[in-house]
């Protein structure tokens, strides 16, 4: 529980981080703005560059050490491909304590029995600190799966202030479905699709859903409950809007959904025809970069925004560096 002096103290900043050619991170933070202090904290996933400079660079601890964030209460590692992992050691490592609740795929857990095999060396590091963490702190580990039912509670909190309601904050897992990676476990079978593992997330504030995508594939979302994505205001599209995960946007309402964003993957994706069908659904469709490297201006783009609670209908702001822009 979090208590606030006034509701309109409460502001969430939700950075939606891209990289020039690939990587994705996203860093959430909760805010006091009375007390000018972060009460509550996410990490999905992280990615670092070296570009011109002579040390990486690793925009996720950028952004906590400038809101003076000492603890992540929750990371979530999505899934094990090195464009959702470069840089995660070095969050575990500063940012991890004993109460952070760290998320992870099930069945992913460092061993021969995993439903996936995990051959690039420098993941396979990532992998060992992860498990490491395990180790110490086992009870705060949570692999997510979804079950039939349609969701798994991750966490759930309150924000009181005297002057309203409270507001229940839940995070929600939505993949990988139950369902899909029993039968692979059960058989003893190995995924070839690492993304056939990732975690999806909704992040909801009373009612107000956030869906942070992953790179989860239509196989998974196909199965999510269609209520709950029907609800979502902002997504972050799964996989840089791949054709593997197509199914996401036909579950999306455009009376409900106030904006969605991408990040980039090579010259590859977005997919320009998969685009076109979000921008069906809203008119504030963001992107952290360029498919083509000759309009890419920096290393990084980043989509903030920042939710105020001011007003009774939460107002949005959207601020874009580096070559983050509007399709």
């Amino acid at each position: 529980m979090c208590k606030l002096k006034r509701i309109g103290d409460l502001e969430i900043r939700v950075f939606v981080i891209g990289y020039k050619k690939e990587g994705e991170a996203i860093v959430v933070l909760f805010r006091d703005k009375g007390a000018n202090k972060v009460f509550y904290s996410m990490a999905i996933d992280c990615y670092c560059y070296k570009g011109n400079m002579k040390s990486y660079r690793n925009l996720s601890d950028d952004i906590l050490r400038k809101y003076r964030v000492e603890q992540l209460s929750v990371l979530c590692w999505t899934h094990p491909h090195m464009d959702h992992s470069k840089g995660l050691r070095k969050l575990f490592h500063k940012y991890c304590r004993v109460s952070t609740k760290v998320i992870k795929p099930l069945y992913f857990n460092n061993e021969d029995a995993d439903i996936v095999t995990i051959n690039d060396e420098k993941t396979k590091r990532v992998v060992e600190d992860l498990f490491k963490l395990n180790a110490l702190n086992n009870d705060k580990i949570v692999s997510s799966v979804a079950p039939l039912e349609g969701y798994m509670m991750a966490g759930e909190f309150d924000v009181e202030a005297p002057d309203a309601q409270p507001k229940t904050v839940q995070v929600r897992l939505m993949s990988p479905a139950g369902s899909i990676i029993e039968q692979y476990h059960k058989e003893n079978k190995k995924l070839k699709d690492l993304n056939g593992i990732s975690v999806s997330l909704i992040l909801d504030i009373d009612g107000y859903s956030m869906m942070f995508g992953g790179d989860t594939i239509s196989e998974h979302i196909s199965l999510m409950k269609d209520k709950h994505l029907r609800n979502c205001r902002l997504v972050k599209i799964p996989h840089h809007t791949s054709p593997t995960a197509i199914e996401m946007v036909f579950h999306l309402d455009k009376e409900k959904l106030d904006t969605a964003c991408t990040t980039v993957y090579h010259s590859a994706l977005p997919d320009d025809t998969i685009v076109d069908e979000y921008k069906k659904k809203t008119d504030y469709f963001f992107t952290t970069g360029y498919k083509e490297s000759a309009k890419q201006q920096t290393y990084f783009g980043i989509v903030e925004y920042v939710l105020d609670f001011e007003h009774p209908n939460i107002h949005m702001n959207v601020d874009l560096y580096g070559n983050a822009h509007q399709l």
